[in-house]
Parts: C-alpha cells; structure tokens; sequence
C-alpha cells in the first residue's frame, strides 16, 4: 500500500499534549518530519520559521534578516533544548538532521494571500486589545528557503547562555547562499521519492 498524500495538518495533538500536561512545563519536542532514507538512513527535517504573526514577538526580528542569515545559535537559548534532542535523536539513529529556515506572510483576507500559495488562516489578538481578528498566513515563496545540515553540537553550552553558539551546520550544497523555492522543492521533493521504499526492508 502506497503512502498516503499529505492533507491537512491534524493540529489536535498539540491542543491533547497540553491538556495531558496541564501546567507542567514539556521537556518533549515535536519531531517535525522522519523519513528513512537508503543512503543517509533515518533523515529528520526540523523547520524554522522566519516572520510570522505579530502576536509571535520572538519571531519578528527574524524578519528583517535573508533566508541564509538566521541560524539557531541565535536563539539558543531559547530553544536549546529542542535542539540537543534532535541531535542526539539523529545520533542514536545514526541519520541526519537537517534544519530548514523559511518565511511566512500574513494577508488580511485570503484574497491578499498568492494564488500559488495555501491560505491557513488563524485568529491573531493585536497587543493590548481583546479584539480578535482572522487574517491568513502563507509561505512566503518569493524568500526560498536554506537547508543546514548539522555536524555537531557542544552539550556542554548552558541552555540560558545568550552567547552560546553551540550548533555546527553546512549548508547543502544546493543551498549555499539559499535556495530558490523550486529548488528546494525539487531537493525535498527528491529525498521523499528516495524513501519510498518499505521501511522494513531498511537496516
């Protein structure tokens, strides 16, 4: 039986993990997306948003920066922890772990979003306002994406340590300076068909 084709995102398991935990902090990551590569074995692709809703302070600084620019040593200490788990996930799997950085727009009516885009709309609260507003976000195509494949991370930074940079990446090499959106489909779209095989067959 084939694998079935990518539909909407069932985002329940976030809103059923938080009910589970009430107000306990998660020491869990979500991983993003695994396949079984024949050559480079189990392969985890981590995506990384740059821009984003305003109600995401975090992300809006990334904004300002080229799809190559941002890296996660910059916000290490914010989600440091995410990152050493999917190391060492990758690294007991002995696979890859490739972080993609990409961008987001947002339109305020799905008739502002581009016609080769997806709407996903959500509702976004303006600081200091209880007013709820429905816009839509969207891949930002035109900004392409970058894909950095780690090769090591020092466990020994401190997750609060701002200055850290703990990470080592290198780009792909299809991805030196960024990619093109349709580069980095036909890139992804490439690693997907190369692992189609029954994973069962794999060692």
């Amino acid at each position: 039986m084939p694998s079935k084709k990518l539909a909407k995102e069932d985002a329940t398991e976030v809103l059923f993990v938080k009910e589970a935990l009430g107000d306990d902090p998660t020491f869990g990551v979500n991983v993003e997306r695994l396949v079984n590569h024949p050559e480079m074995g189990w392969v985890v692709f981590e995506f990384l948003k740059l821009g984003g809703p305003f109600t995401d302070p975090p992300y809006k600084w990334r904004e300002i920066l080229a799809i190559d620019e941002s890296h996660p040593n910059n916000y290490w200490h914010r989600n440091g922890r995410k990152f050493v788990s999917l190391w060492q996930l990758t690294q007991e799997l002995g696979g890859v772990l490739f972080l993609v950085n990409y961008s987001v727009k947002e339109a305020e009516t799905e008739d502002g979003v581009p016609d080769n885009c997806l709407p996903q709309p959500y509702v976004r609260i303006p600081p200091g306002t209880d007013a709820e507003e429905k816009v839509y976000y969207y891949i930002a195509k035109g900004k392409g994406a970058h894909v950095l494949q780690v090769t090591d991370i020092d466990l020994d930074a401190a997750f609060d340590d701002s200055d850290a940079t703990p990470i080592e990446t290198r780009p792909i090499p299809e991805s030196e300076g960024g990619m093109s959106w349709d580069a980095f489909s036909d890139w992804f779209r490439r690693i997907n068909r190369e692992s189609s095989s029954d994973p069962r067959t794999l060692r």
